[in-house]
């Protein structure tokens, strides 16, 4: 029973020393950038519902920017809004539609100064069944996870970062996942970078 014992310690240790250590192909993370995962929710109790989420994408204590759930009869929509809070002036990277509807970047996209235009408040999804009108359904509800390019003021210098945000078909379940930015100052960032 000892010879077997010993033959098979030795078998795994052979075994262990001849498996070639794989080196990571992945590129280190960038250590200019702060990136958190946050998960914070909302979920609709009602079909009636207005409610915000806040965001401190820099975690300093003060909201950056915050997520609005607006469900009414015939009138639906999710937000985002830069806040003026203290010294921070916030903006959303966002289509040139009327209204804002945030753009959805693909990763490893700049953002920086020309990045599109920038909005104080820019619709994640709208939705309008309104009588006499037509029905406005527009936006990225139910249609996964979206990338938002953003700017905003730490010390009265603009940074740049990015929200990861997803928004349920129903508009009843809202979560921004994740969120980024560059610490040095009027430095563009990549979406998705970490």
């Amino acid at each position: 029973m000892k010879n077997i014992t010993q033959f098979i310690l030795s078998f795994v240790i052979i075994l262990m020393m001849s498996c070639k250590k794989e080196t990571s192909t992945m590129p280190a993370d960038n250590p200019n950038i702060t990136h958190r995962v946050i998960n914070k929710e909302i979920i609709a109790k009602t079909d009636l519902t207005t409610d915000f989420i806040e965001i401190d994408i820099d975690n300093n204590g003060v909201n950056d920017f915050a997520v609005e759930l607006y469900l009414q009869k015939f009138s639906e929509s999710v937000r985002l809004l830069g806040l003026y809070s203290g010294n921070s002036g916030l903006a959303t990277a966002a289509s040139s539609e009327d209204p804002y509807i945030i753009q959805n970047l693909v990763a490893k996209t700049k953002v920086n100064s020309s990045s599109r235009d920038w909005s104080q408040l820019s619709f994640l999804s709208i939705y309008k069944n309104l009588l006499g009108s037509p029905i406005v359904d527009v936006g990225y509800a139910g249609k996964g996870d979206v990338l938002v390019g953003v700017q905003f003021l730490i010390d009265g210098n603009i940074h740049f970062g990015w929200i990861l945000i997803n928004a349920s078909a129903s508009r009843k379940y809202i979560v921004v996942k994740e969120v980024a930015y560059d610490i040095r100052p009027n430095v563009e960032i990549r979406a998705g970078e970490k």
